[in-house]
């Protein structure tokens, strides 16, 4: 390799379904100012014209294409990781894109950081209009709170590290290894949260990135397990409220985040008709804050529309 050129940056990108936006995605790295990069896409089945965009830009530009049958994002990027490259990755979801100086400011910052393994940054939240269109004249959503250095404390809290918006060195997933296959959902936060007990963080204050709100993405669609709830439980079961530097997370605050996110769910269960969920999510929710109004409210609903779906069972059991 060329001792001049800068560090290669290989951007991994898992592509499912996304024939709609995948050029636009690919568009924005072929934009970026910083040019030595390796751009690996893994298409996780797509049943689409996924495929066919790729192709035509596979035409223009080297990209590595990747096929696997549709198993999830997380497999998807570890797949990718395996066959990159550069000392520097970084991570691109096909409904996503990034804005102009992205790579430029992150590997700069790499590069006179030693001590960090990975940079992130603000972005740009995407939401389409009632046309279903997407206004690119929206305002960055700032972080207020400046997040740098060893992060599993503040992770605890709050996934305060975006997938598209991080770039990391090599050697970092080296350590970490792979994205958790099991994990259908939440293995992103997952894994920034394996990276925080290996390395410090720092979050640029630029907005660097934007995050599409895409109804068709798996984030979106009905799920009936918590997975945000299930990790972050199996992390505290494993590392606990310390961070390795000596920092202790503020427990009671960590335990209203996990009621929250059984809230969260438990709301969302209500709504879509699955009651058993609901309520059991609902008594985790107290469980871990029993001082949650919003919780006891819910609780007497779900009770209600519980009782009266038995109700109903039972009179149409008796027609």
């Amino acid at each position: 390799m060329n001792s001049n050129l800068p560090p290669l940056v290989s951007v991994i990108m898992p592509a499912f379904n996304c024939e709609a936006f995948v050029a636009e995605a690919l568009d924005s790295i072929f934009a970026q100012s910083y040019t030595h990069i390796e751009v690996v896409v893994i298409d996780d089945g797509s049943t689409d014209g996924t495929l066919a965009v790729l192709e035509e830009y596979k035409s223009r530009y080297d990209i590595q294409i990747l096929k696997q049958k549709n198993s999830g994002s997380a497999i998807a990027r570890s797949a990718g990781m395996a066959v990159a490259q550069g000392p520097y990755l970084a991570f691109l979801d096909s409904d996503d894109k990034w804005l102009p100086g992205k790579l430029a400011e992150q590997v700069n910052f790499l590069e006179t950081h030693s001590d960090f393994g990975l940079v992130c940054s603000n972005w740009v939240t995407w939401c389409p209009n009632q046309e279903g269109e997407f206004d690119e004249n929206v305002s960055p959503v700032i972080g207020e709170q400046a997040y740098s250095g060893w992060l599993y404390c503040d992770l605890l809290l709050d996934c305060v590290v975006w997938t598209s918006s991080v770039l990391m060195r090599r050697s970092v997933y080296e350590q970490v290894g792979d994205f958790n296959a099991e994990l259908r959902r939440g293995q992103d936060y997952d894994y920034w949260l394996r990276i925080s007990r290996l390395t410090r963080i720092h979050k640029l204050d630029s907005c660097l990135a934007v995050y599409r709100l895409n109804e068709a993405s798996v984030t979106n669609r009905p799920n009936k397990i918590n997975y945000e709830y299930l990790l972050l439980t199996d992390t505290l079961g494993k590392w606990g409220y310390r961070c390795v530097s000596g920092k202790t997370a503020d427990e009671e605050r960590v335990q209203k985040r996990l009621s929250e996110i059984c809230f969260s769910f438990a709301y969302h269960q209500f709504y879509s008709g699955d009651i058993s969920v609901a309520l059991s999510s609902i008594l985790t929710s107290l469980r871990h804050d029993k001082l949650r109004v919003s919780s006891w409210v819910y609780l007497g609903l779900i009770c209600s529309k519980h009782l009266y779906q038995n109700t109903f069972k039972k009179a149409a059991s008796v027609q």
